[in-house]
């Protein structure tokens, strides 16, 4: 399978945690849902805000290793990381990720209206 399809098929794995009903949720980090996935390599993690369109800063060990908008879908390696989400209400929300590998990471981000 060519890398981009896996990475795509990743990622759609990370989406149906978050939003299957069936799919198999385990708790996580606060605010985290985690599911299992066969890949044991990179970890698929699906990022969304509400409102959509936050500025999204993905950091680990006080550097940046990605950034974007919500929604935001990569696969990151495993570890621990720092999600800090700007929907420019404010101050920005932080959310601590923890990335493990075999799991998908889906997390919402909610601002007040």
């Amino acid at each position: 399978m060519k890398r981009g399809t896996r990475a795509s098929l990743l990622v759609a794995v990370a989406a149906a945690c978050l939003l299957g009903p069936l799919a198999r949720a385990e708790d996580g980090a606060a605010g985290q849902e985690t599911c299992k996935v066969e890949d044991a390599g990179e970890v698929p993690v699906a990022i969304q805000s509400d409102p959509p369109g936050a500025i999204l800063r993905l950091m680990q060990d006080g550097r940046t290793v990605a950034r974007g908008r919500t929604p935001f879908v990569r696969l990151v390696a495993p570890g621990r990381y720092e999600v800090v989400v700007d929907a420019g209400r404010g101050e920005p929300q932080k959310r601590t990720l923890e990335a493990r590998a075999g799991d998908a990471v889906a997390m919402v981000v909610r601002f007040p209206r």
